[in-house]
């Protein structure tokens, strides 16, 4: 009895390992294949620990904040602004190739050194245990390589075969792709939108037909101008992406809301921003500062300062303790605001110089 707990135990631990160990592989895949094009890892998360780099382009490792990425996530950022396509082809695509050569490998060591004959009669419940999760292990990876190839999804939850079926073909719709992967990696590294290639933020735009994409790049481009402190510019973006909201899909519909309703209250007073805010629903994409921004500017188109000091000081303090994913530029807008309405310094007492 005391022997087959050990064994169900023992085994329930491998799978995890087992598990995290293929989500692992998959994630390097993808940063291996696009270091082979040039592209150099932007983050690399698996479980709770993150591989980041930093502004200062050197890497840290830190606890992985955000939920949505405990499965496994990776992105890359490119060293030049040439070749994007075929760079981000090859980093999409070598996530699920190096599933597949694990999960072969995995089978083929479990089939062909004896390991399938292994019982615990003969050899314990660990080495037991340890056979069978080579053999999950396999399983595993295959099934990663498999599921993540079938090209399907919307938005930003597209798999990698969705991915490289897009990128694949060269033409207008691709590059646009490929230009939104290099400008979401900037996001994630912490450069600042007024400092993101013009060529690239252009090559964004490319092709307008209403899709993700196209909002999506619409949303690059206005983060880019309102950095650069072009409010008129940064308006006419919020406009295309209102015009085409109900055309796209529900992970990115939030996302648009939420700006949309940050930008009608903070620049314009609109406190009617409220209702979009409300109504904006739920998306992966969004975090607890996104939302707290939005809600502070909507405070104070509403008039109640004491509450939109307090909220835009707590999305300050989110950002202030997030390194990279655009929070030197959340913070310097939320500065901007105060500055704008003569609200007190958000970075006052918490130890965060004024940016």
């Amino acid at each position: 009895m005391a022997s087959t707990v050990t064994f169900i135990v023992f085994s329930a631990l491998l799978v995890g390992v087992a598990f995290y160990l293929a989500v692992a592989v998959h994630e390097l895949g993808h940063v291996l294949g696009g270091s082979w094009r040039g592209l150099r890892v932007a983050v690399l998360c698996v479980g709770p620990l993150c591989l980041q780099r930093g502004l200062d382009d050197r890497l840290y490792c830190r606890l992985n904040r955000r939920l949505q990425h405990l499965a496994g996530y990776a992105a890359s950022v490119p060293r030049s602004t040439e070749g994007l396509r075929r760079a981000f082809l090859s980093c999409v695509a070598g996530g699920p190739i190096s599933s597949l050569v694990m999960g072969v490998l995995a089978l083929v060591v479990w089939m062909h050194t004896g390991l399938g004959d292994i019982t615990r009669a003969t050899h314990g419940s660990m080495g037991s245990a340890l056979a069978l999760n080579v053999l999950v292990l396999g399983g595993i990876s295959l099934a990663l390589g498999v599921g993540t190839l079938l090209p399907f999804g919307q938005g930003a939850s597209l798999t990698d075969g969705r991915r490289v079926q897009i990128l694949w073909r060269p033409g207008a719709i691709a590059d646009r792709h490929a230009a939104i992967l290099a400008l979401t990696s900037y996001w994630i590294v912490g450069r600042r939108p007024r400092d993101w290639d013009h060529g690239i933020v252009a090559q964004a735009l490319s092709v307008a037909d209403g899709s993700d994409d196209d909002v999506q790049g619409h949303h690059m481009a206005y983060l880019a101008a309102l950095d650069r402190g072009n409010v008129q510019t940064a308006r006419e973006h919020i406009q295309y992406m209102l015009d085409h909201v109900g055309s796209i899909s529900s992970t990115v519909r939030p996302v648009v809301e939420v700006e949309v309703a940050y930008f009608e209250a903070a620049y314009c007073g609109d406190a009617a921003a409220r209702r979009r805010l409300t109504h904006a629903g739920e998306s992966p994409l969004l975090d607890t500062t996104d939302r707290l921004r939005s809600k502070g500017a909507v405070l104070l188109a509403e008039r109640d300062l004491e509450g939109a000091c307090e909220t835009l000081r707590e999305a300050y303090v989110s950002a202030a303790g997030d390194s990279g994913w655009g929070s030197e530029f959340i913070m310097v807008e939320i500065e901007r605001v105060c500055q704008a309405h003569d609200l007190p310094d958000p970075s006052a007492d918490i130890g965060v110089a004024p940016l």
